[in-house]
C-alpha cells in the first residue's frame, strides 16, 4: 500500500540512501528503508536506535489513541449527567465529579500528544523519514534464542562477541520478565473489562453510584495503557536481542546492496589517562571496509568506549517525553567513572558523551521519571552531597539529541 511505512522498509532505505550518496528525505515503506536510509551517519546512527525509537513511535501513537478515547469518554458521561440534571435525575455534585475527571483526561491527552511530537521529532531527525503510516512489525518471539546461553552463542559470530555477551546477559532476564508481566497485564485488562461492564449495567439500574462507575473506567484506562507499553517494551526487547545476536536482518528478510563501503566505528577500549584529546580521537577514526555483498556486524555500531556504550544503550530505551536528573559533567572519561563508583550505592547512575564547546564532554544522568516534578522531588531526597551538585532536571529528548546530532 502507498505510504505504508514498516521497520523493514525503513532499515532498507537507510542503508540504499548511504550506498547511494542520497542526502534528503526518503519517503519510506517500511523499517528496514529507514534503516538503509540512516546508515549514511554512520558515526551517531545506530541500528538500535532507528529500531527503538520506530517502535517508540508506534507506541506513543497508540498510547495518544487510548488518551482521545478517554477523553471522548468523559466528554459523553459529561453530556449525558448535564441532561440528567435538567430532568432532575442528577445531582451538581455528580457534573463536578464528572468536570474533574474529564479535565485530568484532557491533561492525560495533551501530556501524550506532547510526547507523540517528540518521538516522531527524534525518529524523522533520526533517520531522515517522515514518521506517516509506520506499519507495527510482527512480533519476534519465535525467532528468539531458545535460552541466554543460546544466545550467547549466536554472539560469537559478533564484531565484538565480549561486548555483545554482555549486553545480552543484560537484556536476557529482563525481556523473560516482561513475557510474563505481559500475561499478567492482559488478564488485568480482561478483569477491568469485566468489572466496567457488570456497574454499568447496575448504574443503568439506579443500582450503583457515578463513582464507582467512574473509578471502574479510570481502572480499564490504565490497564489499556499498561497492555499497550507492554507490548512495544516486549517487541523492543525482541529486536534488541535480535541485534546483539545477528539475526535482526535475516528476521527483516533485509539484503544490503554489493559493492557498497559501510564506513562504521569499532567498539574501542577507554583510552588511557594519559592519553591527549587528538591522540584518543584518532582510535576511531578510520573506515571498517566490509566484502561486497556482506552485511555489517551489529555490534560495529558502538564506536564508545564499553561504559558509555552502555550508558547510550540505556538511554535509547528511554521515552523521549519523560526525564532524569544530570548530577554532573566533566571532560573526562576517568572522572566520570570515578563519581559512579564514589556513589555506586545508587545503582541507576549511567555515563553518556555529548560535546561543549567541540571537545568530549561526559555525563553522569541518573535514573528516569515520568515528569519533571517527579523529577525534581526525586532530587530533593537525594543524599546532601548529591544535591549540594544542584542536579539538573532534562528531558530525555534532550540528552538523546546531543547523542543523534553528534
Amino acid at each position: 500500500m502507498p505510504g505504508i511505512t514498516n521497520l523493514r522498509s525503513t532499515l532498507m532505505t537507510v542503508c540504499l540512501a548511504f550506498c547511494l550518496g542520497l542526502a534528503s528525505a526518503v519517503q519510506a515503506a517500511s523499517l528496514a528503508d529507514v534503516v538503509e536510509h540512516t546508515i549514511k551517519d554512520q558515526r551517531t546512527v545506530k541500528l538500535q536506535q532507528v529500531t527503538n525509537s520506530y517502535l517508540k513511535v508506534l507506541q506513543h501513537r497508540q498510547l495518544s489513541r487510548l488518551s482521545e478515547k478517554n477523553e471522548k469518554t468523559y466528554r459523553s458521561v459529561l453530556a449525558q449527567m448535564e441532561r440528567r440534571v435538567a430532568s432532575g435525575l442528577a445531582t451538581a455534585e455528580e457534573i463536578e465529579l464528572i468536570t474533574q475527571r474529564l479535565a485530568d483526561a484532557q491533561a492525560n491527552h495533551q501530556a501524550d500528544r506532547e510526547r507523540l511530537r517528540a518521538t516522531q521529532a527524534q525518529f524523522e531527525q533520526l533517520t531522515g523519514v517522515a514518521p506517516q503510516q509506520l506499519q507495527a512489525p510482527r512480533s519476534a518471539k519465535q525467532r528468539m534464542p531458545g535460552s541466554l546461553e543460546q544466545a550467547l552463542q549466536q554472539a560469537e559470530q559478533s564484531a565484538d562477541p565480549v561486548f555483545a555477551r554482555r549486553m545480552l546477559n543484560q537484556l536476557w532476564s529482563a525481556h523473560q520478565a516482561r513475557y510474563a508481566q505481559q500475561e499478567r497485564l492482559r488478564n488485568m485488562r480482561a478483569h477491568a473489562q469485566q468489572k466496567l461492564e457488570q456497574q454499568a449495567q447496575r448504574f443503568t439500574k439506579g443500582k450503583g453510584s457515578l463513582l464507582t462507575l467512574l473509578e471502574h473506567e479510570g481502572d480499564l484506562f490504565r490497564a489499556n495503557r499498561a497492555q499497550t507499553d507492554m507490548h512495544y517494551r516486549v517487541l523492543m526487547g525482541e529486536y534488541n536481542i535480535l541485534l546483539y545476536t545477528g539475526q535482526l536482518f535475516s528476521f527483516l528478510d533485509l539484503d544490503v546492496p554489493p559493492r557498497q563501503q559501510i564506513q562504521a566505528q569499532p567498539v574501542v577500549e577507554e583510552p588511557s589517562a594519559n592519553a591527549t584529546p587528538d591522540q584518543s580521537a584518532q582510535r576511531t577514526q578510520g573506515p571498517v571496509q566490509l566484502a561486497a555483498g556482506t552485511l555489517p556486524k551489529i555490534d560495529i555500531i558502538y564506536e564508545q568506549p564499553k561504559v558509555v556504550a552502555e550508558g547510550t544503550h540505556w538511554l535509547l530505551q528511554q521515552d523521549a517525553g519523560d526525564y532524569t536528573l544530570q548530577l554532573v559533567g566533566v571532560s573526562s572519561l576517568t572522572n566520570a567513572k570515578a563519581f559512579v563508583k564514589r556513589h555506586a550505592r545508587l545503582s541507576d547512575l549511567h555515563v553518556v558523551r555529548s560535546t561543549r564547546a567541540g571537545k568530549r564532554w561526559y555525563v553522569v544522568v541518573f535514573s528516569r521519571y515520568g515528569s519533571a516534578r517527579a523529577a525534581r522531588s526525586a532530587a530533593a531526597e537525594l543524599p546532601v552531597e548529591l544535591r549540594q551538585l544542584k542536579p539538573w532536571t532534562r528531558k530525555f529528548e534532550d540528552v538523546q539529541h546531543s547523542l543523534v546530532t553528534r
